[in-house]
C-alpha cells in the first residue's frame, strides 16, 4: 500500500539529499526530483476492492509524479525538512477488455472512434512529511 511506496521513496529521496546538500551551490528552493529518477517510479498498487467507492472512478493507476515543498536545510542544527507531494493520476477510459455492457460499449465508441473525446484523468494527491539528520 501506500505507507510502503512512501517508505520507499522517503529512502531514495534520503540518500539524494544528503549526496546535494555537500554541494556548496546547493539551492534547495530550485530543488526537484531529477526526471531519471521520476521515470523509475511505479504506481503503486491500490487494493481497491476495499474502496468500492473509489474504485469506480479510479480504476487503478497509471502514473505518478512526486515533488518537494516547504524543504528547508538546517546545516548548523544537521536537518533538512520538506514535504512530498505525490501526484497520482487515472485516466478514465476505457479499454477493449471494458466493452462488456452496452453503457460501456457507448463510451468506448465515444473514445476510440470518434475524434476530440479523450479519456478525462483523475488526480490524487497525497502529501507525506520528511525530516532528515544529517
Amino acid at each position: 500500500g501506500f505507507k510502503t511506496y512512501d517508505k520507499t521513496w522517503k529512502t531514495e529521496i534520503t540518500k539524494l539529499l544528503k549526496e546535494k546538500v555537500t554541494d556548496p551551490d546547493f539551492d534547495c528552493s530550485k530543488f526537484s526530483i531529477p526526471d531519471s529518477l521520476q521515470s523509475l517510479m511505479t504506481p503503486p498498487l491500490i487494493p481497491l476492492a476495499t474502496f468500492p467507492r473509489l474504485a469506480a472512478v479510479v480504476g487503478g493507476i497509471q502514473g505518478v509524479r512526486l515533488y518537494l515543498t516547504n524543504t528547508t536545510v538546517d546545516l548548523p542544527g544537521k536537518k533538512i525538512t520538506t514535504t512530498i507531494k505525490y501526484e497520482f493520476y487515472d485516466n478514465f477510459g476505457v479499454e477493449d477488455s471494458d466493452a462488456y455492457s452496452p453503457s460501456l460499449m457507448a463510451f468506448w465508441i465515444l473514445q476510440h472512434n470518434r475524434t476530440d473525446h479523450v479519456p478525462f484523468v483523475n488526480k490524487v494527491v497525497q502529501q507525506s512529511s520528511l525530516t532528515i539528520n544529517l
